[in-house]
């Protein structure tokens, strides 16, 4: 029963891994970066409120990584 537990977790929390990649590939450029060094920065504007809502999943979902990868290391 514990092999399941420990398995099914790990699954999820691959899963979770996968997910919270996507979602911060999925931002936005938020500056100039070097391009900022020889003057020639550009800023790139985005709609906010598409931004504001993946910003808040994005934090959900790496909250959800975090608990995932603290039960892994009490169960292990």
């Amino acid at each position: 029963m514990i092999d399941f537990f420990k398995s099914a977790i790990l699954l999820f929390e691959v899963g979770v891994a996968i997910l919270l990649i996507a979602l911060i590939l999925l931002h936005g450029p938020k500056g100039e970066g070097l391009g900022s060094i020889g003057g020639e920065a550009r800023l790139f504007t985005s709609p906010q409120g598409s931004t504001s809502g993946l910003t808040r999943l994005t934090a959900y979902v790496a909250g959800v990584f975090i608990l995932l990868a603290l039960l892994m290391g009490i169960f292990w």
